[in-house]
């Protein structure tokens, strides 16, 4: 008996010369709704399900190329939301979710900065910009602790933690 089913591979040539060629996935536009997309990966009932993995290929010269994603925008309702969740367990942890940028190889300069922040809205004086929360958990046992660690160097000045509240122009300024 067959211990995998079938492979699929879909791709665009390679090119030795040029660029290779581009592969789109969408679907079509419609008047009261667009189709959506769904990548899944299959389940085990002894093992371990499928993963999913989305790489852009490494230049040789020039910059690396991005990936992006941006949940989609309205005209006259809130904007989609990118939720990024880390898998349930039935019995053991749940899966950890990690975002960092890539270390520093021999060779190459620092490693990248990382950005958390809630869009601008100064384009408009009715609206405030969105807030943002770091916090952990809740638990019948020991709760998540927050920490806010600055790196370590060897040969220079470890890095600062600087918190500043924003100025006010109208009102009192936040504590």
């Amino acid at each position: 008996a067959a211990t995998t089913t079938g492979d699929i591979t879909v791709q665009t040539s390679t090119s030795a010369v040029s660029d290779s060629g581009d592969l789109s996935v969408q679907t079509g536009s419609s008047k009261t709704g667009g189709g959506e997309i769904t990548i899944t990966s299959g389940s085990a009932s002894s093992g371990r399900g499928g993963a999913i993995s989305m790489t852009v290929g490494k230049s040789d010269l020039g910059a690396g190329s991005d990936i992006t994603m941006a949940a989609g925008a309205s005209a006259d309702a809130a904007g989609g939301e990118i939720s990024i969740t880390g898998g349930a367990s039935d019995t053991k942890v749940t899966g950890a979710v990690t975002v960092e940028t890539a270390a520093g190889v021999a060779g190459s300069l620092d490693s990248g900065d990382m950005t958390l922040r809630t869009g601008a809205t100064t384009a408009t004086s009715a609206s405030s910009s969105g807030d943002m929360s770091v916090l952990s958990g809740d638990s019948k046992s020991t709760a998540g602790s927050v920490s806010i660690t600055s790196g370590s160097s060897s040969g220079a000045r470890g890095g600062a933690i600087s918190m500043t509240v924003g100025k006010s122009d109208l009102g009192a300024g936040s504590d």
